[in-house]
């Protein structure tokens, strides 16, 4: 018996004749790898805190981040953190975050809606901050670069702040109301 070791290096490899379905089979035993692992990882974190009133989905600054598949099998794993959420009146109020994505040449699309979450409802002097977790699996359609990007808006259009660390207009400074963004590519 002789044990041959010898690598195939190809850059397409294509189903025979006329498979519809177009699958490539391997021999029993035969083995895979590089398939659900994470070819690359982009992460971004927000300082600036940001007031705002309106009753229309507006950007979140600092929330924007770009990443450019390298294969259509692939999934785009999206984490998002936003952090410090005040209201800064004295009223009832509630926001919404959604996430939409925007391919280079493309149109813009919603990837993920979290509808009206709690902020600091009618607490005095806006006390009590909320924090809004949101996490979604992006499928590209095209090998192009990929803009991801966080939108806010209030309810009822009462004044509410985000990456704080409390109630009032002045950025504190203090790291820990940061809010991320975080999209990896897993390997279809």
């Amino acid at each position: 018996e002789i044990n041959i070791m010898s690598t195939l290096k190809v850059s397409t490899i294509a189903p025979l004749g006329t498979d519809a379905t177009n699958t490539v089979s391997l021999q029993a035993g035969a083995k895979t790898s590089g398939f659900g692992k994470i070819a690359q990882l982009k992460h971004t974190v927000g300082f600036s805190q940001q007031s705002f009133t309106s009753t229309s989905f507006i950007d979140i600054n600092d929330s924007s981040l770009s990443i450019t598949p390298a294969s259509l099998n692939s999934k785009i794993f999206v984490l998002i953190n936003m952090n410090g959420g005040f209201l800064n009146t004295g009223s009832n109020e509630r926001m919404s975050v959604r996430v939409v994505v925007t391919p280079s040449g493309g149109s813009q699309a919603d990837v993920a809606y979290v509808s009206r979450y709690a902020l600091a409802a009618t607490l005095s002097g806006g006390l009590g901050g909320e924090t809004q977790s949101v996490t979604a699996l992006y499928t590209p359609t095209s090998l192009v670069e990929h803009t991801f990007k966080c939108q806010i808006k209030t309810r009822n259009g009462n004044g509410c702040i985000i990456n704080t660390n409390d109630a009032s207009n002045v950025q504190l400074g203090d790291n820990a109301t940061n809010s991320t963004v975080t999209l990896m590519e897993v390997l279809g």
